[in-house]
């Protein structure tokens, strides 16, 4: 798999905070919807969940966790990027049933601003669920697997594709955040990462 994936565990001091901002928004919830540059639309065959968009100024120790920990963990992997701000928080439940399949968080919103990392940290125990794994697709077409510990989360570049599975049992809770930067940035990521991958494509034939 590519070095452009991070992936590590918050502390459980950190995990502790999140949930108790969760606990403040987690029953207002609502169906997810699908978004492209067209606008937004529910289609529960490409996503059945529901969602909580989330005001990072009214959780202001819940944006200081999650920003520190992507600027910690991806900056070395990848500094050109602008790390000052993330952009959008999500919290999302997956019941029995629920999925999102494959699929890619760049959207084209008519603004210089776009989505360039995609941050998922699992907010619940292993034996609250069964399913729901969040797996990432590299162009090699290998697979990366969230561990399902509480607190462990993957970075990575929101144009690479990936999906969350089928939830056969129970509930799994996730937080969400992107990171957006100019369209110019976001393009030179995305060569950088096209060079590298095709570069280890051609090493390991």
């Amino acid at each position: 798999m590519t070095n452009f994936v991070s992936n590590g565990c918050l502390s459980q001091r950190e995990i502790n905070i999140l949930e108790r901002d969760i606990s403040k928004y987690e029953n207002n919830v609502h169906d997810a919807t699908i978004v492209n540059s067209k606008g937004s639309y529910k289609d529960e065959n490409i996503r059945s969940c529901k969602v909580r968009g989330i005001n990072f100024e009214s959780y202001p120790s819940t944006l200081n966790i999650l920003q520190s920990n992507m600027i910690e963990n991806y900056k070395p992997i990848y500094p050109k990027l602008d790390y000052s701000k993330i952009s959008e928080l999500q919290y999302i439940q997956y019941v029995t049933g629920d999925f999102f399949r494959r699929h890619k968080d760049v959207i084209n919103n008519g603004t210089d601003q776009r989505r360039v990392l995609t941050m998922s940290v699992n907010m619940s125990d292993p034996d609250e669920y069964e399913g729901g794994e969040l797996v990432v697709y590299s162009k090699q077409s290998s697979e990366y697997v969230l561990d399902k510990t509480k607190g462990s989360f993957l970075i990575i570049p929101a144009f690479m594709e990936h999906e969350a599975r089928k939830v056969t049992s129970g509930k799994r809770k996730v937080l969400i955040c992107w990171l957006n930067n100019s369209f110019q940035l976001l393009n030179k990521f995305r060569s950088d990462f096209d060079l590298y991958t095709s570069a280890k494509l051609m090493l390991d034939k």
